[in-house]
């Protein structure tokens, strides 16, 4: 049952604010909406978007406690096709302008779920006493899969450029040196479609554990997903994603591998077109 409040001030003056619930908040918001000031509307606006944060950030580390209490190839049957959180969002009626709750399903970014796992993991604190991420230890097999994945992510950049007959960028001092660390010949050279085959192999395995990498093969449609999701384009403009959004897009691509159950990938990717030349999908 929701409480009911006269006024703004008779929650204010009573220190009752923080204490509504989300759905308490939003219902007052609304009933209360044409006699509260512009200060007063912000600042019940303001206890809101924290608590859909704090919400929010409470489902987000109960899911990636659950993932990092399995087992490693467990959790990585369980994450990588479903890496959602069950959350919350307020959405306004275009027309009322009538605030409500709904329910979301939210991305674990993997950064995000690593980190939780290195902080349960943490061998030192901070100057607050609270646990610092523990960077030794990594949800993947190799630790170094970051410094692969940046080097796919910026020669599929290199890649782009070229294509476009766009300005050649100029790579960072450290490229040449991350290259002779990993020693692996996909990423020397001319890369042609084979390598980059062989580069996206290199990553899964980084990441798998083996009795998961022994069996999950990278294939072609994998490669063409993520040159598609590594860049965004507007009116002439193209600009690829960051190293940590490949990461998640590579996530994906992992759990169209993991699908395989010995013939067959069981998932698939998704793909919809808005222009008039195909038929519309029945509803």
């Amino acid at each position: 049952m929701l409480k009911v409040y006269a006024d703004y001030d008779a929650i204010a003056k009573a220190g009752k604010l923080n204490e509504l619930t989300i759905p308490e908040l939003v219902k007052f918001l609304n009933d209360q909406k044409t006699v509260l000031t512009a200060e007063q509307s912000q600042n019940v606006t303001a206890t809101l978007n924290k608590a859909v944060e704090n919400s929010n950030k409470a489902a987000c580390d109960a899911k990636c406690a659950e993932f990092c209490a399995m087992e490693r190839a467990e959790m990585w049957r369980s994450y990588a096709p479903n890496p959602y959180y069950a959350g919350v969002k307020i959405t306004t009626d275009p027309k009322s302008n009538a605030l409500s709750t709904q329910d979301a399903k939210m991305l674990i970014k993997f950064k995000t779920l690593e980190k939780y796992y290195q902080t349960m993991n943490a061998v030192e604190t901070n100057d607050k006493g609270e646990p610092m991420p523990n960077k030794a230890v990594s949800l993947c097999s190799d630790g170094r899969y970051e410094k692969l994945i940046m080097l796919f992510n910026g020669m599929l950049s290199e890649e782009t450029a070229t294509e476009l007959n766009a300005a050649k960028m100029v790579r960072s001092t450290k490229v040449e040196e991350t290259l002779k660390d990993m020693g692996l010949d996909c990423f020397i050279g001319t890369v042609n479609k084979g390598k980059r085959l062989a580069q996206l192999q290199a990553i899964w395995n980084t990441m798998l554990p083996e009795e998961l990498s022994a069996t999950c093969t990278a294939l072609s449609c994998d490669v063409k997903y993520l040159k598609i999701a590594a860049n965004r384009a507007k009116q002439g403009s193209v600009k690829g994603i960051g190293d940590k959004a490949m990461i998640d897009e590579i996530v994906v691509t992992i759990s169209k591998g993991l699908s395989f159950d010995g013939k067959a990938r069981s998932s698939k990717y998704d793909f919809a077109s808005k222009s008039k030349f195909f038929a519309k999908a029945e509803q």
